[in-house]
């Protein structure tokens, strides 16, 4: 999740809804961390009041994991097996 303050209630009400659902979560905060702070499992916070610079913060960390992304691509042999947990109805 990002979010500038932390406490963006779109961004609150997924991080509680990914928890309900036992879901791995991630933040990249600004400001104080705000709630998310709190919500989220692995958060990144930079500990900066200016809009501005917390978005590109989350820019710049989004681009360090797409480079790294790119150079370590994910195969099958990393992913857990997913067979027989979907349903339709």
């Amino acid at each position: 999740m990002l979010s500038g303050s932390g406490n963006s209630p779109n961004v609150v009400k997924a991080l509680e809804a990914a928890s309900a659902l036992d879901l791995t979560t991630f933040a990249i905060l600004g400001y104080s961390g705000g709630r998310c702070k709190i919500l989220a499992q692995h958060s990144i916070h930079f500990e900066v009041d200016d809009m501005q610079i917390a978005e590109d913060l989350q820019l710049v960390v989004g681009h360090i994991c797409m480079q790294w992304l790119s150079t370590n691509p994910i195969n099958d042999t990393h992913l857990p097996s997913l067979s027989g947990t979907c349903t339709t109805s």
